[in-house]
């Protein structure tokens, strides 16, 4: 049910820095549905309309400060929805 939710009111952009694993969960686990695929941060950005929402499934701690300093880099407009 709440994968039928996101899909349906939310544009869902798949981003690995192994791009080999996001090849492969298009292939397989979203077959069929509307999740898109990034091969870089710069395009994950792109293809997702603003204003942007990003779910992170980061490992706790440092890991989720870097890469949200990442995103801010790519998309300096998203500093002030940020508080730091």
């Amino acid at each position: 049910m709440f994968e039928t939710y996101l899909l349906t009111y939310f544009q869902v952009c798949a981003f690995n820095r192994t791009v080999q694993k996001v090849d492969e969960f298009l292939a397989n686990e979203a077959k069929g549905t509307r999740v898109i695929g990034a091969r870089s941060l710069e395009e994950m950005t792109a293809r997702l309309k603003r204003p942007r929402r990003v779910m992170l499934l980061v490992k706790a701690g440092s890991a989720v400060d870097d890469f949200i300093h990442k995103l801010v880099r790519i998309s300096p407009s998203t500093n002030e929805s940020i508080n730091e």
